[in-house]
């Protein structure tokens, strides 16, 4: 804002009116600037990381709000006698779910990750807040009676949800790190089937090897038995054939 100083007469009496006649008499006009700051545009109502989700959490809860109302159709056809209502109100009810989750975990994700990638149990703490945050409005929604259950279930959904993502985000990172290294899905624990060098087959060979030579040495320690047993009992008859008489 700037202020105007108003040219003064140097004579008493005189008026304060500028005289045209006598231009060099008066005060020079002097304007002085105030000082009011930086400024910045005008003034935001909510901080800066929540306005630059707004957008991003309109698109997916719009896109959730599709996919709830062709839901909500198809439930509202084998259901209800008001197909086009219960669409409606069933893509309402997605879009503030979807929207909801999305932006507030994006948000808790902001505050709470430590470094720049966040880590495992952040992205569960974040999930699980959103989850509560999503469940409460989604109970909002449906009636008061329903914030409390809806909190709790999309809590739990939000947390379980996330370390099943985790787990398979670990999985497949483990695939690609066993692939860098020649070895591929085979060489993972999740694999059924072992990858063996050449090394390890030829010891899995010499063992059953070595177990083969153990049971046919069982086996001879049988026969020579089996024989002596035969031989005692040849022995034990030839003395009785020797006494009979003669057949005739």
């Amino acid at each position: 804002m700037k202020r105007v100083v108003i040219p003064v007469a140097d004579k008493e009496g005189e008026s304060a009116k500028p005289s045209l006649s006598t231009p060099s008499k008066q005060t020079p006009v002097q304007y002085e600037e105030e000082d009011h700051g930086d400024y910045s545009g005008p003034r935001r109502i909510l901080p800066e990381e929540v306005m630059g989700l707004i957008a991003p959490s309109l698109k997916i809860g719009t896109v959730g709000g599709v996919f709830g109302m062709f839901a909500g159709a198809t439930a509202g056809i084998i259901r209800t006698s008001t197909p086009v209502t219960f669409s409606i109100f069933t893509g309402f009810q997605w879009f503030v779910l979807s929207s909801s989750f999305y932006g507030s975990r994006q948000l808790s994700l902001q505050y709470l990750k430590e470094k720049e990638e966040p880590s495992e149990s952040e992205k569960v703490k974040a999930s699980a807040l959103a989850g509560a945050f999503a469940g409460t409005m989604g109970g909002l929604v449906r009636g008061p009676k329903n914030i409390l259950p809806g909190a709790l279930m999309f809590t739990l959904l939000g947390a379980g949800g996330q370390k099943a993502v985790n787990s398979y985000y670990r999985r497949q990172a483990e695939n690609e790190k066993f692939k860098q290294e020649g070895k591929g899905f085979l060489a993972s624990k999740w694999s059924p089937v072992t990858k063996l060098s050449d090394e390890d087959y030829e010891a899995i060979l010499k063992e059953k090897l070595l177990q083969i030579e153990v049971e046919m040495s069982f086996i001879d320690e049988e026969i020579n038995k089996v024989k002596a047993q035969a031989q005692a009992q040849q022995a034990a008859q030839k003395p009785s054939e020797k006494g009979e008489p003669p057949s005739a």
